[in-house]
């Protein structure tokens, strides 16, 4: 339905410039019984159930519902899903959660001239020698901002890194198609990730 709904849900004005995308499981309930199946239990909740997969733009106003079985990874759907805000909305700029973070999910972005902003898995580095790094500066809660790339380097991987350093010395890794790169300061980075 929501194909049919979209001139009611997207402002006349149009969508705006960046697409935020999450995922969100909704649980089957019983009327009594506990099921306890996956990490998060209830009485009556049996999870997973779906997963909605909702974009807003960046005044929260939706934009796209879709959803998909709970078992599967937006990655293998968020191509086709984009590209049906694309169409709708104009919009080519997303930011989106860990979950689709991969090299070759960067490729499908770039080639489509899209941008995508996300967050590297903790697993994927160790500390910020694994970027040759450039200090931009310092966001109000005193955290030190890098943008860099990987060292050494990694010429099939497209991304682009803005590495947020914790006053307690924990990295937030950010990574970002040209596209973003293009269109935000590294010290935007952040921010944009966090209005998600």
């Amino acid at each position: 339905a929501a194909d049919y709904l979209m001139s009611a849900l997207v402002p006349a004005s149009g969508g705006g410039e960046i697409g935020y995308i999450d995922g969100h499981m909704i649980p089957y309930w019983s009327k009594s019984v506990p099921m306890h199946k996956g990490k998060i239990t209830m009485l009556g909740r049996i999870m997973p159930g779906s997963n909605a997969v909702v974009a807003h733009n960046e005044d929260g106003h939706a934009l796209y519902v879709e959803y998909y079985p709970p078992d599967m990874h937006m990655s293998h759907m968020i191509i086709e899903y984009c590209e049906k805000i694309v169409a709708m909305t104009g919009i080519t700029v997303f930011v989106i959660d860990r979950e689709i973070n991969s090299v070759p999910m960067a490729r499908a972005f770039k080639s489509r001239e899209w941008g995508l902003l996300s967050m590297l898995d903790r697993n994927e580095y160790k500390a910020l020698s694994d970027w040759t790094t450039k200090f931009e500066g310092n966001l109000d809660d005193g955290s030190n901002v890098y943008s860099g790339e990987w060292n050494p380097p990694r010429p099939d991987d497209p991304r682009s890194f803005v590495i947020v350093e914790q006053e307690d010395g924990k990295l937030l890794p950010f990574w970002g198609t040209p596209e973003i790169r293009r269109k935000f300061s590294p010290m935007k980075w952040a921010e944009l990730y966090s209005q998600r």
